[in-house]
């Protein structure tokens, strides 16, 4: 899909490339139109000023012979022989009086410079220009306006030729010094529209490519997700299977306190089945805003000494809980279960994210009327780089460890504590602990 993207990416910049390259050809093309109408301009316009000087009137113009008559003596021209002449009469009559008037009067290209730089004043057309008198059997350069002009010619734009003498093959040709800048005046908006283009092209193939990333990172993660859950749920469900299996297969032989016990455990294990899967709902509902809380007076130290049994009991390593409460304050009104939840997640992370053995500290205090409860741990410790992104969805802080966990967890406790208008931060050092301090109304 990269590769495609890229190509298409390339695609779009070659056809942008060969867009402005049409156009400035076209356009150049249309330049060297206008030099020619400029110079054939320039060359009426002197012709007209030496003429007037020697009161030459209209030329009789036959298609065979072209005569001039006037003051000067008559020149009689065969043009019968030259096939590449225009084939108006008009060009024929001023090629006659210019070759006429030229013997009395010659071309001055000084004279030719100076009405070219009115005309391409009046055009709006700025640079540098000289005109050249050409030697039209080899194109050599006669003589020129400006004979201090640079050899270089790839950034010049030449006119035609435009024959004045046919006897002694002569010809003038304009030349412009890089007109490029009033070819950019003309093209503008196309210039402008394709580097617009270009940067949406390349934003969109940017999100594209970014929001690709985040899908195949999204498979990888679902793959994972899916695979980490089912083992998160075959916990309990292994756990409750082999006190089932026991209680059915040996009943009578068990002792009431085995009994008990298997019977205990499959409770515990049921409470784990129902609070994991409990707790992706109330995520997802979370994010979809249809989360309701079912409010109730909840003792806090009642809850903690049930998370301090049910954690003990159950760890596979060593697990001390320390209860410390600091205030009288402990009843407060919140939806006792995902508070639970919330409550448990933090002890179970602390469980796991430690040593053999575990140290948590559970303190409770107020202020004012808002109590504060804190969850302390004596595990790995959180690296300071990733603090601020420990509650993101997803995000698990140790990778490095075979620990397993789907990354929603401390997500879901931010979310039940913000729901509660509560808040949530946590203090940590790697290698010593943290500590997740949870600030929620007493109502």
């Amino acid at each position: 899909m990269a590769v495609l993207a890229a190509g298409c990416l390339i695609m779009i910049f070659v056809s942008q490339l060969f867009l402005v390259y049409d156009y400035i050809n076209t356009t150049r093309k249309g330049y060297i139109r206008e030099s020619n109408a400029i110079l054939e301009e320039v060359f009426k316009k002197d012709l007209e000023i030496r003429s007037k000087q020697y009161r030459i009137n209209d030329s009789i113009v036959d298609y065979k012979r072209v005569a001039v008559r006037d003051s000067v003596p008559m020149e009689e021209y065969d043009f019968r022989n030259k096939t590449d002449l225009p084939a108006n009469e008009i060009s024929l009559v001023e090629l006659a009086i210019n070759m006429t008037v030229s013997k009395n009067i010659p071309v001055q290209l000084s004279d030719l410079d100076s009405i070219t730089g009115l005309i391409l004043q009046n055009r709006n057309i700025s640079g540098n220009y000289k005109i050249d008198y050409i030697n039209t059997t080899n194109n050599s350069i006669l003589e020129d306006s400006k004979p201090n002009w640079p050899e270089f010619g790839l950034f010049q734009i030449r006119s035609n030729v435009l024959i004045i003498d046919i006897i002694d093959n002569r010809g003038l040709q304009l030349v412009l010094e890089n007109p490029f800048g009033f070819i950019m005046q003309r093209m503008v908006i196309l210039l402008i529209s394709s580097v617009v283009f270009s940067i949406l092209c390349l934003l969109a193939i940017r999100f594209l490519m970014k929001v690709l990333a985040q899908q195949k990172q999204l498979v990888a993660f679902k793959t994972e997700f899916l695979s980490t859950i089912a083992h998160e749920l075959r916990r309990p469900v292994s756990r409750l299977e082999m006190s089932i299996d026991a209680i059915s297969t040996m009943g009578e032989q068990l002792t009431p306190s085995q009994m008990k016990h298997l019977i205990n455990d499959s409770v515990d294990a049921t409470t784990e089945l129902d609070e994991t899967i409990t707790q992706i709902i109330t995520l997802s509902k979370a994010e979809e805003g249809l989360l309701k809380l079912n409010y109730s007076q909840v003792n806090i130290e009642k809850t903690l000494t049930e998370l301090k049994s049910r954690f003990e009991y159950m760890s596979v390593k060593v697990v001390n809980i320390t209860i410390q409460i600091l205030t009288d304050k402990l009843l407060i009104k919140a939806d006792e279960q995902l508070l639970k939840q919330c409550l448990a997640n933090l002890t179970d992370n602390a469980i796991k994210y430690s040593g053999s053995t575990v140290d948590i500290i559970f303190l409770v205090r107020d202020e004012g009327n808002r109590l504060i409860l804190s969850v302390s741990d004596n595990g790995l410790g959180i690296p300071e780089d990733k603090l601020p992104y420990i509650f993101e969805k997803y995000t698990q802080v140790h990778t490095e460890y075979k620990i397993y966990g789907y990354g929603i967890g401390l997500n879901y406790v931010k979310n039940i504590v913000n729901k509660h208008h509560g808040t949530i931060e946590v203090v940590s050092k790697e290698g010593v602990g943290s500590t997740f301090i949870i600030c929620l109304p007493i109502k």
